[in-house]
């Protein structure tokens, strides 16, 4: 491989740390249009976003540590075995989605990213882009899914070629504060190791999940996922807005609520202020000028909400009162990002069998990761020919194998939230979770001026 190299920091080490480490993405898209005729078109426009887009064309390096080797161009030959197309009765595109991302990419010979189109009947399919997470985000699959489609319904379109970027720990920062931050990381060692170790997770591990250790164990994730009505969507954003907080908040706070129902089910009057790690993803090319033009890649890393972590929530404190608190808490931990990478960075070396979290229970460091993908920046609906293609929903999931959350939430807005969970907790507790998590969020449009934390828990789960 004589390509360009690129060095992998921050996420993108924490995902390649051993050849069977497993961080996958699967971004479903839910289509509605003449699906015969995108998948024969799909070939020629998947190429050219192959070859648009450097870092979708990476393979480790089997000499560097760490490193990763940009190819040359791809043709249709290369990309055709990347592509394929089934036929699938009501929710089979689910159970094939969960097995799927529990099959970890062959990354010294395998290319990151490749789709599956699950057809549901001539105008109905969900569309699955399926990437490696150390070369793929959340906003790479918006990119990618709407250079897919621009294509397809124009095939003359222009797709140049965009320059190859640095990571964005290394854009995001200066060499010295880099220096700085590993140097930090390596003084915090012991501290580090004891909040490691010191975790208890909010619900039993499963049993499937091996503790950490290189190569990493399997530790396959369950996949959860559900969708909302479109009317409860209108009323939650209305109501946020009326009370002048963030969705992003509401739902927050949301997720506090549903733990605590799963944790105590019957007995939450003997709760009173509740505890959880809980981690929140970001899209660092936000306020970065050299991601303006929107790379693919792995651009997004999560941090923990250490308010959460230590001081807990009061369930006696106002709902609306409580969502402008998770904004602070989400600013501050934004800060930390950096923090994150150069922690990966240190602990995940050459050395990282002697990591400081050799033996780490369930490879699991916290309770919940959330993310939200966003507002699609692009179209949801493509003209091809005298027909149109429209984007119905879409679901965001990941799988990881290692030092990751026991939950990881994704929720999505289009036409209504759509919810995806992968877990490696208990499947009951998970489910159960999962369920309550639905319910809150959903219920968000409800709540009032004056009700408390435990109110809206007592009202929509009895």
């Amino acid at each position: 491989m004589n390509g360009k190299k690129v060095k992998l920091n921050g996420i993108e080490r924490l995902c390649t740390v051993s050849e069977n480490s497993n961080y996958k993405i699967a971004i479903v898209i839910s289509l509605n249009g003449p699906v015969d005729l995108l998948v024969s078109k799909m070939p020629t426009a998947f190429t050219k976003v192959f070859n648009k887009h450097p870092r979708m064309r990476s393979l480790m390096s089997k000499d560097t540590p760490f490193t990763a080797v940009i190819q040359d161009y791809v043709t249709i030959d290369d990309v055709l075995p990347l592509i394929s197309a089934v036929n699938v009765v009501g929710d089979e595109w689910k159970q094939m989605i969960e097995l799927e991302c529990n099959v970890p990419f062959k990354r010294d010979i395998q290319l990151p990213y490749f789709i599956r189109i699950y057809k549901q009947d001539e105008r109905n399919a969900k569309m699955v882009i399926y990437a490696d997470h150390y070369m793929s985000d959340g906003t790479s699959a918006f990119i990618i899914i709407n250079d897919i489609l621009t294509s397809v319904c124009n095939p003359n379109a222009d797709l140049p070629e965009q320059k190859l970027t640095d990571s964005i720990y290394a854009m995001k920062c200066s060499p010295i504060r880099r220096w700085c931050e590993k140097t930090l990381m390596k003084c915090l060692r012991p501290l580090i190791s004891h909040r490691t170790k010191s975790y208890q997770p909010l619900f039993p591990i499963d049993k499937s999940q091996g503790d950490y250790s290189v190569p990493i164990p399997r530790n396959p994730s369950g996949a959860l996922f559900a969708d909302g009505s479109a009317e409860n969507m209108k009323s939650a954003i209305q109501n946020c807005k009326k009370h002048s907080v963030s969705v992003n908040s509401a739902v927050m706070v949301a997720l506090l609520i549903a733990a605590v129902k799963t944790k105590f089910d019957e007995d939450t009057s003997k709760c009173n202020n509740f505890k959880m790690a809980l981690d929140c993803a970001y899209d660092l090319r936000r306020g970065s000028p050299k991601t303006k033009d929107l790379q693919v890649g792995a651009f997004a890393n999560s941090t923990v909400l250490l308010g959460y972590k230590s001081k807990g929530v009061d369930l006696d404190k106002n709902f609306w009162s409580e969502c402008t608190r998770a904004k602070k808490e989400t600013i501050k931990a934004y800060g930390l990002l950096t923090l994150t990478s150069a922690c990966f960075d240190v602990y995940l070396g050459r050395n990282c069998g002697k990591s400081v979290f050799d033996g780490q229970k369930g490879c699991i460091v916290s309770d919940v990761n959330i993310s939200n993908v966003g507002k699609c920046p692009f179209p949801t609906t493509y003209q091809l020919g005298s027909d149109v293609i429209s984007i119905n929903g879409l679901y965001g999931h990941t799988t990881s194998s290692h030092l990751s959350a026991g939950i990881n939430l994704c929720f999505v807005g289009i036409t209504h939230f759509t919810y995806t969970m992968s877990y490696k907790f208990d499947p009951f507790a998970s489910k159960t979770f999962f369920n309550n998590f639905v319910n809150a969020t959903e219920s968000i449009g409800s709540i009032s001026k004056s009700e408390s934390i435990r109110d809206v828990l007592n009202r929509i789960y009895n």
